[in-house]
């Protein structure tokens, strides 16, 4: 058994065929004639596909509250979806065959038909990612019905609804992140507001107040001790003078018992201008010697400015005088009464301006000391008050761009301008069925005939108890073969085998070629030319003969050329 085994080889399974090759060709050509022949009657399906980009807009993805690759993964529902299958068959008019009420509304059964349309039309449908990327897609969308008509529509509606959604859903997003966009900057400008109100009354309450460093704050403070300085040193001896004076009035009251004639009003003003002159020459001396001061210094101009115009009042008095009075030449004591008193005038006159001065640099004094000794305080108060500023004027400045930015999207998105979806390739009209595929079918038939034929053909061997070889004569008979005598084949079994071998097997062989041949061409034009299909079926003949010769005169055109 295992030397009959071992001998059954590829090689005898050839010699199997060949030896019913006729059976071979006629099960394997009858397979696939009534495989093609059974394929004109499959239901056709045409696929209508439509392609479109999808592009990431940075302002929309980062206000929308949704990444872009969440959209992504929504994208199959919100496009596919049953809603949105369910708004492309109304607008379709999938439905109007279905049951409706008297009020015009969908009956139970017609509900349940919708249903089950809704259903199968979302198996129809599929969806898949081309091009995938984390800044653009290529999405396509295909359809496959038996109209293909609706083949072809229902994925541009599709794709086109959903674009009017995602349009409407970002113009809607968009305008609300400007309005809460707008209400923040209206409140940031009302903080910042309200921060600029409270600077100024700082600044109203601590005015003049606000050097630029301490360094500054002491440099006027000691201006201020050496102006304190330069007064009292004037009414000290504007008070010596003044005692002076006083006794030398009293002295004159005691050498003359009536008294001293009343001075003049004129009079008493010449006294007091010239003490007044004399004094801001020596307040003058004390700036360019004791303080150092150079004619350029602005203290020093403005004491020549009095000075002249002392000079010049002075001046103007004395042509005013009454005859007989004495003008003030020198430092002496006046030897008149009524002079004496218009000197007393001008000196007390000189002490009370001096003290008033001296009283108003003091309280001077005192707010710059308690504001060098609150100035770190103020400072820091006031230097608060500006970084709050300047940090709302930093908000107010985000807010309005990120504002601005959005009003430009929004103006964009109004005008359908962006390029965040994209129609690239609309779905046309389907005129070859997408199934069945001609591959599949040929495939199908060519394949499983020669197998079918194959099995047939082992079938038939399997089922013959014939002897057709020694060897098989020799395992049945369990006797020992000494020789084998051939076939005696008379003159007309010659010429009847002659026959069949070269006349009948290969007429037979053409027409089941030609007969397979015909049923190839026919699925062919059936699911590849269906325009030239019913030409075919209506005269085949005469369909063959005009081709053949257009074929013909075409080649004969390339062979003269």
């Amino acid at each position: 058994m295992s030397d009959i085994f071992e001998k059954r080889t590829l090689r005898d399974a050839l010699r199997v065929v060949f030896r019913r090759w006729h059976v071979f060709l006629v099960a394997t050509s009858a397979f696939a004639i009534a495989l093609i022949y059974l394929a004109h009657y499959w239901p056709l399906s045409y696929t209508g596909a439509t392609l479109f980009e999808r592009r990431i807009d940075p302002a929309v993805d980062n206000l929308k509250g949704e990444s872009f690759e969440v959209m992504k993964r929504t994208l199959i529902h919100r496009l596919g979806g049953r809603e949105a299958v369910e708004r492309v068959i109304e607008e379709l008019g999938v439905t109007r065959g279905l049951s409706h009420g008297p009020d015009g509304r969908l009956t139970l059964s017609g509900n349940m038909a919708r249903q089950e349309l809704v259903a199968e039309f979302q198996k129809r449908l599929k969806i898949d990612f081309r091009v995938q990327s984390p800044t653009i897609d290529l999405v396509s969308v295909q359809f496959t019905h038996e109209d293909p008509e609706l083949a072809s529509r229902v994925p541009n509606v599709l794709v086109t609804n959903y674009m009017e959604w995602v349009h409407k859903n970002i113009y809607e997003r968009l305008g609300a992140s400007r309005e809460f966009l707008a209400k923040q900057g209206a409140k940031c400008k009302g903080r910042l507001g309200e921060l600029e109100q409270q600077r100024l009354e700082f600044e109203v309450k601590h005015a003049g107040m606000f050097p630029d460093s301490p360094d500054a704050l002491q440099t006027r403070i000691n201006a201020v001790h050496s102006d304190l300085d330069t007064l009292r040193l004037q009414q000290k001896k504007a008070k010596k003078e003044l005692a002076r004076l006083e006794s030398l009035a009293s002295q004159v009251a005691q050498s003359t018992p009536e008294g001293a004639k009343k001075a003049s009003q004129v009079e008493l003003e010449y006294a007091r201008l010239h003490t007044l002159l004399r004094y801001t020459r020596e307040e003058l001396d004390v700036a360019l010697t004791v303080k150092g001061y150079t004619e350029l210094h602005p203290e020093v101009k403005v004491l020549r400015g009095n000075i002249a115009r002392l000079e010049a009042r002075v001046a103007d008095l004395e042509a005013k005088l009454p005859a007989g009075v004495e003008t003030v030449a020198s430092n002496d004591p006046l030897p008149r009464p009524e002079n004496l008193q218009t000197a007393l005038a001008a000196v007390r006159s000189e002490v009370e301006v001096t003290t008033a001065e001296i009283e108003r640099l003091e309280n001077r004094l005192k707010e710059l000391e308690s504001l060098m000794a609150n100035y770190t305080v103020i400072r820091q108060q006031y230097s608060e008050i500006l970084g709050k500023i300047r940090d709302e004027q930093g908000e107010a400045a985000r807010w309005k761009s990120r504002e601005d930015e959005i009003q430009m999207a929004l103006e964009a998105e109004a005008a359908k301008r962006r390029t965040h979806l994209e129609s690239v390739q609309a779905a046309e009209r389907q005129f070859r069925p997408s199934s069945p595929a001609l591959l599949r079918v040929l495939g199908l038939a060519y394949v499983g005939g020669l197998a079918f034929g194959s099995g047939i053909v082992f079938l038939l061997n399997f089922l013959d108890r014939s002897v057709g070889t020694t060897e098989e004569a020799s395992k049945y008979f369990s006797v020992p073969i000494h020789g084998v005598i051939g076939e005696i084949v008379t003159a007309r079994r010659r010429f009847q085998k002659m026959i069949r071998r070269y006349l009948v097997g290969p007429l037979i062989a053409l027409a089941v070629l030609c007969v397979l041949g015909i049923a190839t061409f026919s699925i062919t034009l059936w699911l590849k030319a269906p325009e030239k299909f019913g030409e075919w079926r209506a005269a085949p003949v005469r369909f063959v003969y005009d081709h053949t010769m257009t074929v013909a005169e075409q080649l004969w055109q390339r062979i003269r050329s």
